[in-house]
């Protein structure tokens, strides 16, 4: 194969181009911190529905904004980008986030988007600041004891079953 000095400049303008994209991208995301804290709120306002273990009881679902919102916070940590770090640990977004699981512990594809969470914050985030500012204001040494503690679930027949989010609470817990 053959490569002349426009191949090549080329390919130098399309490696700005990629760094100048990633860049706005970066400005774009932090802007939006706060908006994405207050959609992560668990208090979010919506239709009531009946509750899948408590009929009797109404509650308003997750939704999928929230979960792709979630989604979208993992892919925003995943970009490795100190300024996305900085602007995520002021925020209440992770802090939220734990919230969700306390208030869904049956939604089992939250919960794989939150131990993926914590798994490339621990083992793969080199800014021990950020892991720091991360495991602070999640708040999640405090919500996993509180959770730990009410690992059964009493269902109506008085039948017990351990809790619907107990293995993210294992799980984390030991990667802790």
């Amino acid at each position: 194969m053959q490569q002349n000095s426009d191949d090549e400049t080329n390919d130098d303008q399309e490696s700005t181009s990629t760094i100048a994209q990633a860049n706005v991208l970066v400005e774009v995301l932090q802007v939006k911190i706060p908006e994405i804290a207050v959609i992560l709120q668990d208090d979010h306002d919506g239709p009531k529905m009946a509750d899948s273990l408590n009929h009797e009881q109404q509650s308003i679902p997750l939704g999928q904004q929230r979960l792709r919102t979630v989604e979208l916070v993992l892919k925003m940590v995943q970009m490795r980008k100190e300024a996305i770090y900085e602007s995520l640990g002021r925020s209440k977004v992770f802090s939220n986030i734990v919230a969700l699981v306390r208030r869904y512990p049956w939604n089992n594809y939250l919960q794989l988007k939150v131990v993926a969470l914590f798994n490339e914050v621990i083992d793969n985030c080199e800014n021990n600041e950020f892991r720091k500012q991360f495991l602070e204001s999640s708040g999640i040494g405090k919500a996993l004891v509180e959770m730990a503690d009410n690992a059964q679930y009493a269902m109506g027949s008085s039948r017990t079953i351990r809790n619907g989010y107990m293995n993210l609470v294992i799980t984390i817990a030991n990667k802790l």
